[in-house]
């Protein structure tokens, strides 16, 4: 009976590393699809931030173009505007 249990124990010690082998196995393959995919989160993180950059400076532009339209259209306004020239308005320049 003993010897029985001998044999048994071995097999299920082998088996059970082979189980362990094949686990170890499986975690390595799925660490590495981890790490892959940690790699595209990061890749894409940085595609959106300088997509975002980019959108950030061409709205920068419009502002700043819009800005300036309308404080050369003012300046046009005004530049335009009859000058009254009164005594009492050039006696105090």
């Amino acid at each position: 009976a003993v010897s029985a249990f001998q044999r048994f124990s071995i097999a299920e010690e082998k088996r059970l590393e082979a189980k362990r082998i094949e686990c170890d196995g499986r975690i390595a393959l799925q660490m590495q699809a981890v790490a892959g995919k940690r790699r595209d989160v990061r890749l894409l993180e940085k595609m959106k931030e300088r997509r975002l950059d980019a959108w950030r400076g061409e709205v920068n532009r419009e502002n700043d173009a819009l800005a300036e339209e309308a404080y050369l259209a003012r300046w046009n306004r005004e530049s335009r505007r009859p000058q009254i020239h009164t005594p009492a308005a050039d006696s105090h320049r």
